[in-house]
């Protein structure tokens, strides 16, 4: 079994804390502002994919609805951008909006290198963006506790899991 490594040095280095925008075009660091010491439903769009994120959006906003009131305290929505050449702060906001996206739910894009080396560090890079992966990234980023969820999975199996995470904190 592979050793655990919990510490925070280790861990800011393994995922980056390079700075990524947020759809209201603030900086963040990804791992300091974003991962460190949270659970984590993370996953990757484009706003002008037409196939797999039609069906991942309106799962993740049921997700933040079941969530409800933990959904930004307890748990944070992490949608990064794989188009960051496109998906500008503002393209982002809109997208979030049109799908009804509620604070707590983070969309993030950036310089095109910073985003391919965070998805890739996530495991989640693809030479083509388009080929995008459907997969949710949960994550318990504190104790190192992850799993991978398909994003077409029942949202509520996906809330439940990521309920779990937070329990055995």
């Amino acid at each position: 079994k592979p050793e655990l490594r919990l510490d925070e040095n280790y861990q800011r280095t393994y995922f980056t804390d390079l700075p990524l925008l947020t759809q209201d075009g603030k900086e963040v660091r990804f791992y300091t502002d974003m991962l460190k010491g949270k659970v984590v439903l993370v996953s990757f769009i484009y706003t002008n994919c037409t196939e797999v994120c039609p069906i991942l959006m309106p799962n993740l906003v049921r997700i933040q609805e079941l969530l409800g009131d933990g959904s930004g305290r307890d748990v944070s929505l992490i949608s990064i951008s794989v188009d960051p050449v496109d998906d500008t702060p503002e393209v982002l906001k809109k997208y979030g909006e049109k799908y009804g996206a509620k604070d707590g739910w983070t969309f993030l894009t950036g310089k095109k290198e910073n985003v391919d080396l965070v998805v890739y560090k996530l495991g989640q890079y693809t030479e083509d963006f388009e080929d995008h992966s459907m997969l949710f990234l949960l994550g318990d980023v504190k104790n190192a506790r992850w799993a991978k969820m398909r994003g077409d999975m029942p949202p509520e199996t996906i809330a439940a899991r990521l309920l779990d995470l937070l329990e055995k904190r």
